[in-house]
């Protein structure tokens, strides 16, 4: 199959968005294990997951492709951590006293 504008063929393509909906489906998977073993409180994981995948996209992805250049790792750490605090401050099981 030969390549479009973009350099790569459909076939490649094809390829990245299959292993984008593979890790996606892990992700979702891991979502609802964390409910089902009651470590995340919400009605629906997957929009819990996808509210995750946002707090980071919005921080470590929107900017770059819109103001163009890379998040550095210690960049990146912090946005990770960052995201992984404020999703658990809303969704993690709250222990009772």
């Amino acid at each position: 199959v030969p390549a479009h504008d973009g350099g790569k063929s459909l076939a490649a393509l094809a390829a990245e968005m299959n292993a984008k909906s593979e890790a996606i489906s892990v992700f979702n998977d891991f979502m609802s294990a964390a409910l089902k073993a009651k470590t995340i409180d919400t009605d629906d994981p997957e929009e819990a997951g996808a509210q995750f995948i946002g707090l980071i996209k919005s921080r470590a992805f929107w900017p770059y492709i819109l103001n163009g250049g890379t998040v550095g790792d210690d960049e990146m750490e912090h946005i990770v951590q960052s995201s992984v605090e404020t999703f658990l401050s809303r969704f993690a099981t709250k222990q009772k006293k």
